[in-house]
């Protein structure tokens, strides 16, 4: 379509698909359609969605536990951004073209706002990345 010609068509996009920026970008593709790395990630998510779901059953009095949890899920969503880096570096502005993708990148973007949120409202998009498991499965379909 005309979007994705312009973006492909830009300067700054023509910058990145050339030398050794665009060594890195084909690094980040292989890493990204790598189905070990599919899997791994598939398996983080289920693993993530599970202990956010045994989090809702630890007393708010229990600090410590609650500390424990709370450093767990740092690093999945630590993890989830850092692949999501990869995507970008290895797709560029046509990340925003996937709708998988640029549903996840909303996903990781609302975890970030919730992570600290006492408004229970933001904490509620932590349990969508359980969702991203949809978006793994069709992918690697």
């Amino acid at each position: 379509n005309s979007f994705s010609k312009r973006i492909m068509d830009s300067k700054i996009v023509k910058i990145f698909t050339t030398g050794w920026i665009m060594q890195v970008r084909n690094f980040c593709k292989l890493v990204v359609n790598n189905s070990t790395v599919s899997l791994t990630i598939v398996g983080l998510i289920f693993a993530n969605a599970i202990m956010l779901g045994v989090d809702t059953y630890i007393p708010e009095d229990n600090i410590r536990l609650k500390a424990i949890f709370q450093g767990i899920d740092t690093a999945f969503l630590s993890i989830f951004t850092f692949e999501l880096i990869i995507q970008f570096i290895a797709h560029l502005l046509q990340l925003f073209l996937d709708p998988w993708l640029v549903f996840d990148f909303v996903i990781i973007v609302l975890s970030w706002i919730a992570q600290n949120s006492p408004v229970s409202v933001f904490r509620v998009f932590r349990a969508f990345r359980a969702f991203r498991l949809i978006t793994r499965v069709k992918t690697m379909k």
